[in-house]
């Protein structure tokens, strides 16, 4: 019976401990700063474009297409693409990426004039990125 009680607790203890570190874990991922190389890597697609308000909803208005596919895919420019931002934020533009098969940006990162503060760089920075090729 003891080792029963034991044996509980310690489940408990080790449940408790695991969901802690995982939101302590997604917290610290949250804050962390972005790795524009890794973000442009990992996309298959990086479109640029600038955001639109109407009807309570934001979108995405692509202009250009700085990453192509490999496999070709990738949203027509003049498309609009949904966003995740508030209706309120007012970047001048947006750098949208594209993970492979997915046909709605996964990062949504924005651009303030020439500058993209979450990485603290320049936008022709952020474009020669998405023209290097793989591992430069």
């Amino acid at each position: 019976m003891l080792t029963r009680k034991c044996g509980r607790k310690w489940l408990l203890v080790s449940v408790i401990v695991a969901f802690v570190g995982g939101l302590v874990w997604i917290i610290v991922d949250a804050f962390r700063p972005l790795d524009m190389r890794a973000e442009i890597s990992r996309s298959a697609v990086v479109a640029y474009g600038h955001v639109i308000a109407e009807h309570g909803q934001s979108r995405v208005v692509i202009e250009q297409i700085w990453k192509h596919s490999p496999s070709g895919h990738a949203p027509p420019i003049g498309s609009l693409v949904p966003s995740r931002l508030p209706v309120d934020a007012k970047p001048d533009s947006l750098i949208l990426c594209f993970y492979p098969r997915h046909a709605s940006p996964d990062a949504i990162i924005a651009v303030y004039g020439e500058r993209v503060p979450a990485a603290d760089m320049s936008l022709a920075e952020v474009k020669a990125l998405c023209a290097a090729r793989p591992g430069t």
